[in-house]
């Protein structure tokens, strides 16, 4: 059974909930037919039908609730096959009666089946969404720049591109900064990960990781203390940064970003270890 499964997948794991959906309705008659009556059929055709974008999100709560009553009724059909899932029913409960609580009519659920309120709060605009992303941009055109002089001045080879200093900072020079850049730049990537690693942007733990990166991206560069041509963006604030990092479209962007950090971050550790009188900065 393990190698036709492989042998059929179509997505790289993990996979999201529509693709789960859809592709026990791709392969109903072959494989999952034989498992499950034809009731699990109905109720997975109408769930699939509640998803409305490839992205498996809701956005309106009357299509939520739906999608909640007939995710409990697959629940109570699989639990007739495989034993308890009482847990998973009771779970599913608790949102919808959560979602059917709010006063609003518009809802964001994604395929975590986290139940958001939008209008709960303001709205984080376009421009505020660019100002966000502009911060990050900002923060991490400094982090290249600094760490590709650094680089350079203790004669370490790399493949970043930047406007590069005629002359660069002599050795020692570098090696004074270090102690002020590399502990910034590993808090940041250990607080960017909390962040982008999260699967619920709605509990405590994670309002806390990004208040915690806000915190860093805004003080990083001043507190470096250097002197660069790029413009400073304007200011944000942390819930326009709470509102950018919940946002599911933003997800692969920050998640691209942390990429570059850890790119950033392994060079500069790297030539730390191959870097005489430093090994205490590890």
């Amino acid at each position: 059974m393990k190698e036709s499964w492989q042998e059929t997948e179509i997505h790289p794991m993990p996979w999201t909930l529509i693709q789960i959906l859809k592709y026990i309705q791709s392969h109903w008659n072959t494989v999952f037919g034989f498992i499950f009556t034809r009731d699990v059929k109905s109720i997975i055709d109408k769930l699939v039908n509640e998803l409305k974008d490839s992205q498996g999100n809701i956005c309106e709560k009357k299509n939520a609730l739906n999608f909640f009553s007939s995710a409990i009724s697959l629940s109570y059909c699989i639990q007739r096959i495989y034993g308890s899932t009482s847990a998973s029913i009771e779970r599913l409960k608790q949102l919808r009666k959560h979602c059917h609580s709010l006063s609003v009519d518009q809802i964001c659920m994604n395929t975590q089946l986290e139940v958001q309120l939008i209008d709960s709060r303001p709205l984080c605009t376009e421009s505020q969404q660019k100002r966000v992303f502009e911060m990050f941009r900002y923060v991490w055109e400094v982090i290249n720049h600094v760490s590709g002089m650094l680089l350079d001045s203790l004669d370490f080879l790399h493949n970043l591109q930047y406007n590069r200093p005629n002359p660069v900072p002599n050795r020692e020079e570098a090696m004074d900064f270090l102690p002020r850049f590399f502990p910034k730049l590993k808090t940041l990537k250990r607080q960017m990960q909390s962040v982008v690693q999260s699967s619920s942007s709605s509990d405590l733990q994670y309002k806390e990781s990004v208040s915690q990166l806000f915190n860093s991206l805004i003080h990083f560069v001043p507190q470096l203390e250097v002197q660069l041509n790029t413009p400073t963006p304007d200011t944000i604030t942390i819930e326009m940064m709470e509102l950018y990092c919940g946002n599911p479209n933003n997800r692969e962007c920050l998640a691209s970003g942390y990429d570059e950090l850890v790119q950033f971050y392994g060079l500069v550790h790297q030539c730390i270890m191959n870097t005489d009188g430093t090994s205490d900065l590890n």
